[in-house]
């Protein structure tokens, strides 16, 4: 059966222009993607509004009512918690059927469409919505008792998934809540730890840039990765690059990036571009207590220009650095190794918790639940 057989389509609207007090800013809410992809199944605006006159020149939907999203994330689905308007970026399934279909089912079938997109047929059409598309969708409609059966299996495992997240959540600020436990607030240094500069704490060379030939595109996958300034760019060979490139001995070191300044570990041999640094302790701080400590604390005082901010060299070297005992730097690492072999053996959990919720879904709509 299709959509438009079993609710009421209806595209999103947007009062005109944009920020007009007269129409935006009052008491009515009003979806927005972010909204969706922040709340899952079941929505709640909390970012923009509307006023009276505004909800009149936009689309009123009902608590209820499912709403899927053409622009942002093209093919994701909700049920609204409260009225709501919408605007030209959903699409909006009214008057659904209910004694034909479940609600809870029919979001559970929308989100493995759009999961599904780009993997088939049926998927395809969520790279580029439309109205017309999501009226003539294919909606599987088993007897509403199955619906409802496998709608609350999915609703479990989804559940069980969803709070594995929360508690990766939590102890993804274990690095952070352990390094303000131990060394206090790294920049109001209340604990009072002696002060050096990061050039007095380790020593830090640029990155090289080799440019790679459009011949020898083809060619770049190799033993050792190339790094940049958010992480691994390719893996490269190393008759690519001469003695211009920066090539990382076994040992491994601290990338600080230039462009988004934030620090990295890496580790074994490695390749690096003109967008990272490269540093080793002198022997005063270990390589997380410094990474930790810079990404944890504002260096925007350190960071020029503002279309592409870098942070070179020399401003990377005048960053102070609180210099507690190298002994609590490394009792520090040692803790935070020991949750890391922790959060892997988590990790792993999550992989078979996500490939079990994966499978149920593909039987689901298998018809083999």
């Amino acid at each position: 059966m299709k959509i438009q057989d079993v609710c009421e389509v209806v595209r999103g609207s947007s009062p005109r222009p944009q920020g007009d007090s007269r129409y935006y800013g009052g008491p009515v809410p009003r979806l927005m993607v972010a909204d969706v992809t922040r709340d899952g199944m079941y929505v709640t605006p909390h970012i923009d509004s509307l006023t009276e006159e505004g909800a009149a020149r936009s689309r009123p939907m009902k608590a209820g009512d499912l709403v899927i999203a053409v622009s942002g994330a093209p093919g994701l689905p909700a049920i609204l918690k409260t009225d709501a308007c919408i605007h030209d970026g959903f699409v909006g399934l009214r008057n659904l059927d209910q004694e034909t279909v479940n609600p809870e089912f029919l979001y559970r079938y929308l989100y493995y469409v759009k999961t599904q997109s780009g993997h088939g047929a049926v998927g395809a059409i969520f790279k580029n919505l439309t109205s017309d598309q999501i009226r003539d969708l294919e909606i599987p409609l088993p007897p509403l008792p199955e619906q409802k059966r496998i709608a609350d299996i999915l609703d479990k495992a989804d559940a069980i998934r969803r709070k594995r997240r929360e508690a990766n959540e939590l102890a993804g600020t274990f690095q952070h809540g352990l390094f303000s436990e131990m060394f206090g607030d790294p920049i109001s240094n209340e604990l009072e730890w002696p002060v050096k500069s990061f050039g007095e704490m380790a020593s830090n060379q640029d990155g090289r840039r080799k440019p790679i030939k459009a011949s020898d595109r083809e060619k770049v996958s190799g033993e050792y990765p190339y790094y940049g300034a958010s992480g691994i760019i390719d893996y490269v060979d190393s008759y690519l690059f001469d003695e211009t490139a920066l090539l990382v001995g076994e040992d491994g070191a601290n990338l600080l990036a230039r462009s988004t300044p934030i620090a990295f570990l890496a580790t074994g041999k490695y390749w690096v571009n003109n967008h990272a640094h490269v540093v080793t302790p002198n022997g005063n701080a270990t390589l997380l207590y410094l990474a930790t400590h810079l990404n944890m604390r504002s260096i925007r005082d350190f960071v020029t220009g503002s279309a592409q901010p870098k942070l070179n060299q020399s401003n990377l070297n005048k960053i102070p650095i609180p210099c507690p005992p190298i002994e609590l730097q490394e009792e520090f690492d040692r803790r935070v190794s020991t949750f890391d072999l922790i959060r892997k053996k988590q990790d792993d959990a999550d992989k078979e918790v996500e490939s079990t919720f994966n499978s149920l879904v593909q039987r689901a709509f298998k018809g083999e639940l």
